[in-house]
């Protein structure tokens, strides 16, 4: 009955799915520190090996996200001005995650299904050296991931994952882009309404009990190919191919008392292997891009890798209630050289904070919130629009605001 219900929640699953920070509400109010200590089941989203350490249990939940920003236009002959680059602020979604140990609890089955990143811009505004509507973009990553775990004594584990990439993209506003001038296939540039792409590949994890108080985790992302973005091949580098970048993550637990744990994760992302992230838009001095778009060494968004650093703490109050706090901080994506193509993903935050808390009210039931905010961080442009788009800078800024709830029961 309850592998029933769990069906029969999920196609609202797929309807109602926007945008979710990796993680649960336990880890979430850890800012997500949870490689080498797993809270909920939505630990195999990062490390599937966590997954043997956890008992049966589901855990459903929902997430409200608010993020609003301004790009600003300066010195530039066309338009100039700020524009709030989030008109929608708000995205509601769900969480879901399933773990159930077989065979004396030395083999461990799961699903989680989450979305690995998600970008989006929207103006009420076109940007005249860029097109005639109203500019918007669209990113939305989905996995969902059937993971398995070992027990390899009581206090080692290995895990690995099939993850099945589900992505979409929308892109408006660059009409002024789809001439012979800047592409090759200036029919797929900009207004062509959603385009998917898919992948699968896998995650591979493992956790040790180092000690009664010390435990460790590793996971890793190989790079994988995914289906190009053919309705907008005529924008995006190497005619629309997006592979899924290299991750590679990493985190000790202490507990230093009975009742209260820390964790320190890292993790290392490597954009750089997708051209279409990693080209810089043109090359600073010159007057545009310094090859045609969609070209495989065409232009891109210009981003740099990341490296993520994460702390998280938990205070067990009594057998029923908990509390804790995380921070994260990560270099943004975006340099000052490429702010314009950043109007488009002006994803700018590097430093988040979180709390959150759980109250089990039974054996079986438990509940558990966390807020967390990612400070607003500004990116001042630096030569970022060339003379042949009307010169001057473009300066984008961005906050975020994550609510979220959840259900965990044992089984």
């Amino acid at each position: 009955m309850k592998t029933f219900t769990l069906l029969l929640l999920f196609p609202l699953y797929i309807q109602a799915l926007l945008i979710q920070p990796i993680g649960g509400a336990k880890s979430q109010g850890r800012a997500n520190a949870q490689i080498a200590e797993p809270r909920d089941a939505l630990v195999g989203a990062q490390n599937p090996a966590a997954m043997s350490f956890l008992g049966n249990r589901y855990d459903i939940g929902g997430t409200l996200v608010h993020q609003e920003g301004t790009s600003t236009i300066n010195d530039n002959i066309f338009i100039n001005g700020s524009f709030a680059n989030s008109v929608t602020e708000h995205y509601p979604f769900p969480d879901l995650a399933v773990n159930k140990h077989i065979c004396d609890c030395d083999f461990t089955l799961g699903f989680v299904a989450y979305t690995r990143a998600f970008v989006k811009s929207d103006y009420n505004t076109s940007f005249p050296f860029f097109g005639t509507s109203d500019l918007a973009f669209e990113y939305l990553h989905q996995t969902f991931s059937p993971t398995f775990s070992v027990r390899l004594g009581t206090n080692h584990a290995a895990g690995i994952s099939l993850d099945v990439h589900v992505m979409r993209m929308k892109i408006i506003g660059l009409e002024n882009l789809a001439i012979p001038l800047f592409t090759d296939h200036p029919d797929y540039v900009s207004n062509n309404k959603y385009d998917y792409s898919a992948a699968a590949g896998l995650t591979i994890g493992w956790m040790s009990r180092v000690s009664d108080c010390v435990s460790v985790g590793f996971a890793w992302q190989p790079p994988v190919p995914a289906k190009r973005f053919k309705k907008y091949k005529g924008f995006l580098a190497d005619r629309g191919k997006w592979s899924i970048p290299h991750r590679v993550m990493g985190g000790v637990a202490i507990r230093a008392l009975p009742c209260l744990s820390f964790e320190f994760d890292l993790e290392y992302i490597k954009w750089n292997q997708i051209a279409a992230l990693d080209h810089s838009f043109f090359v600073p001095g010159t007057e545009g891009p310094d090859s045609l778009l969609g070209d495989k060494d065409g232009p891109g968004f210009g981003w740099r890798d990341q490296l993520i650093v994460r702390l998280g703490a938990e205070w067990k109050i009594n057998q029923m209630a908990s509390i804790r706090i995380g921070y994260q901080n990560s270099r943004a994506p975006m340099k000052g050289e490429s702010t314009l193509p950043g109007l488009l993903a002006p994803e700018t935050p590097e430093d988040l904070f979180s709390f959150g808390g759980t109250w089990r009210w039974s054996c079986y039931d438990e509940i558990s919130f966390f807020y967390a905010h990612a400070f607003e961080k500004r990116i001042d442009g630096i030569d970022s629009i060339p003379l042949l788009f009307g010169g001057g800078e473009a300066d984008i800024r961005r906050s975020k605001d994550f609510f979220g709830l959840s259900w965990g029961r044992y089984f």
